[in-house]
């Protein structure tokens, strides 16, 4: 059977298992940001609680938006002194 995007002449193949590659998504959900992040569920979930990371539940499940990931690394990274960059 062909994939669904040839059928429609489009000449690019579908991706018939519903899987969009990690690398290309513009959200994440709670455990592919802990995976991206390499951490555990749980330190996604405590950051979320103090407020670190803001999700959408816009959805069923917790969604994180990749430009949100990037602020919160941002905002949380450590400079070569040792201390916080946003430290003053």
């Amino acid at each position: 059977m062909r994939p669904f995007g040839s059928w429609l002449g489009l000449g690019v193949p579908m991706n018939t298992s519903n899987k969009t590659p990690i690398e290309t998504r513009i959200a994440y959900k709670l455990s592919e940001a802990a995976t991206l992040l390499g951490v555990s569920n749980t330190t996604i979930r405590r950051a979320i609680k103090r407020g670190l990371i803001k999700p959408s539940r816009a959805f069923r499940h917790v969604i994180i938006s990749k430009e949100e990931l990037n602020r919160f690394l941002v905002t949380t990274s450590f400079n070569a002194g040792g201390g916080r960059v946003n430290e003053p």
